[in-house]
């Protein structure tokens, strides 16, 4: 990899934002990183990892998705595959990852302590929705921004199409929650090439993001089962960035709530 290769920043989130929904207890987003070279490397592996299993790719149909994998609809592909398989498949990508040097940044939001901290406003639901979506994304942008200035790369951003929430990365420096965006404001210019939208079954690296949002939810929420709760920690972790002090909470994940 050339030393001046730009990093592509994939971002997706798992769980509601919506404060009436009760499903979930946190909202999670997560950014994954890598050198184009290693994306494209990793989105060759995953289409040869879906026809060793399928033997034909679908677009929107065949990818990783991480809730489609752990509780397929009733009329999900992935339904007809043994859970133990689907297991094997969740791990065999998360240790590709790890190989091809991604790592990744998950901010989670607890929405219960948000309503709580906030319930002396008597703001409405939609509004307490708004915020702990901001809340996510600004937080989230802060460290990869931190990250990338570290690095010393330019860098562009992929977000998935179908993301819900996509309108709070269009005023990426403008965030009430992060101390540091603002001051990192002029700095952002020189590093961020561009944002862009795409489908998630394109690229690895936006279907890994998924992946991590997705399992780091479900640990804190205690829903996390057999086969993945053998595995996926330890992977999490490994693909976590590490903050100065080697604590991922510090850095690899940040919790608020």
């Amino acid at each position: 990899m050339a030393d001046d290769e730009p990093l592509v920043v994939f971002i997706d989130e798992s769980g509601q934002a919506s404060i009436k929904d009760k499903e979930t207890k946190y909202f999670s987003v997560c950014a994954a990183i890598s050198s184009e070279f290693n994306a494209h490397s990793a989105t060759q592996f995953l289409r040869k990892l879906i026809v060793k299993h399928f033997g034909i790719i679908k677009p929107g149909i065949h990818e990783i998705h991480a809730h489609e994998l752990v509780n397929p609809r009733g009329d999900s592909l992935w339904r007809k595959v043994p859970l133990s398989v689907r297991g094997e498949i969740v791990k065999e990508f998360l240790e590709k990852m790890i190989a091809l040097n991604f790592t990744t940044i998950t901010v989670l939001v607890k929405k219960q302590y948000i309503e709580r901290e906030l319930s002396e406003l008597r703001k409405s639901p939609k509004v307490l929705t708004k915020y702990i979506a901001e809340l996510g994304y600004g937080l989230l942008f802060e460290r990869i921004f931190l990250e990338i200035k570290r690095r010393g790369k330019v860098f562009f951003v992929v977000i998935d199409e179908g993301g819900k929430n996509k309108q709070f990365i269009e005023n990426l420096t403008n965030s009430d929650f992060s101390p540091y965006l603002k001051p990192l404001r002029k700095d952002v210019s020189q590093y961020l090439l561009g944002i862009g939208l795409s489908p998630s079954f394109l690229h690895a690296g936006m279907q890994l993001a998924d992946t991590v949002a997705y399992f780091w939810r479900r640990i804190y929420e205690d829903k996390l089962r057999e086969p993945f709760k053998t595995f996926v920690d330890e992977k999490l972790e490994k693909l976590a960035i590490k903050s100065p002090s080697g604590d991922i909470y510090g850095y690899g994940i940040k919790i608020w709530g």
